[in-house]
């Protein structure tokens, strides 16, 4: 069960990521376009669309990958130790065990870890089947959006200088 919501997690942080590359193709392409004024006019609203496109893909990959699941991963990861903020600064205690209040059984661990990946699924969006449809909607007409500019660039011969 924790393989298919790891499986889940990491495909769609990875779509996401692969979308947020096409994106930044397309703008790298725009940068291309704006030298011939002609197009430049004519192309403005692109512009527009492919920076709001891109914006939204940035800022949700950061979410997911930096307000989400690494301090879950952080908060897992003290619980499991036993840490307190302040147990860092212990001295007293062998290297690699402090900061460790008590011991933990497997069953314990397993408990841990099945929380962190019901929470983090629930905070990435992915704990509800019209969310994920919704976001995978979102995602598909980004790289819909960026291949016809793609094609479209391909078609009118127009090519980088350099």
């Amino acid at each position: 069960h924790s393989i298919a919501n790891y499986q889940l997690m990491f495909r769609h942080l990875f779509f996401a990521k692969h979308v947020e590359r096409m994106l930044v193709g397309t703008w790298l392409d725009h940068q291309v376009i704006k030298e011939y004024q002609s197009l430049r006019n004519t192309l403005g609203k692109t512009y527009f669309l492919r920076q709001r496109m891109l914006h939204f893909m940035q800022n949700f990959v950061y979410y997911m990958q930096f307000e989400v699941i690494e301090p879950n991963w952080h908060q897992m990861e003290k619980e499991l130790l036993g840490r307190e903020v302040a147990d860092d600064t212990e001295t007293d205690r062998p290297e690699g065990t402090r900061g460790c209040s008590k011991q933990r059984t497997v069953d314990d661990v397993l408990k841990r870890h099945k929380e962190f990946v019901q929470k983090t699924l629930n905070e990435c969006l992915l704990s509800n089947r019209d969310l994920i449809r919704t976001l995978t909607k979102l995602m598909t007409t980004c790289l819909l959006f960026s291949d016809q500019m793609k094609l479209f660039m391909e078609t009118t011969q127009i090519v980088s200088k350099g």
